[in-house]
């Protein structure tokens, strides 16, 4: 699956604000790479028999 890429950036004040521990910059910035952070944790587990 390709990703689509963005030229925005994040500013650097809401990056400091999670940083300093501000919820809403956090829940910000969670929510800018939300399909980014579940499309590379998404995976499709077998076991040793090929079983899902």
């Amino acid at each position: 699956m390709k990703l689509k890429r963005t030229n925005k950036l994040i500013p650097i004040e809401i990056i400091r604000a999670a940083v300093n521990g501000d919820q809403f910059a956090l829940a910000y910035i969670l929510r800018v790479y939300r399909n980014y952070i579940k499309t590379l944790s998404t995976k499709i587990l077998t076991d040793n028999d090929g079983n899902l």
